[in-house]
């Protein structure tokens, strides 16, 4: 069962696997986010790099340069900000 999925390896670890990303430096640096189906569709389509951040003004997902760009005096949140607001609700 995966529990971590990589939006720099496109992959879904279990613990087993999962554990390389805990342990080797170089992969310690990878953005490591809850288990999800289609990573490609985390990936920004401007950008080309992982959507990590979500814009409470659009109602949308950002990476790092769409939040830097045309949405830096929004209000931003991380993923996982976000999800936990929605978990609460």
């Amino acid at each position: 069962i995966a529990i971590k999925s990589c939006l720099v390896c496109f992959t879904s670890f279990c613990q087993t696997h999962l554990e390389p990303h805990l342990k080797i430096s170089a992969l310690k640096k990878h953005k490591l986010i809850p288990p999800v189906c289609n990573l490609e569709n985390r990936m920004c389509r401007i950008h080309d790099e992982p959507l990590e951040f979500f814009c409470r003004v659009d109602q949308m997902f950002l990476c790092a340069s769409c939040r830097n760009e045309e949405h830096k005096t929004h209000k931003i949140v991380t993923l996982e900000e976000e999800t936990a607001t929605r978990e609460n609700q």
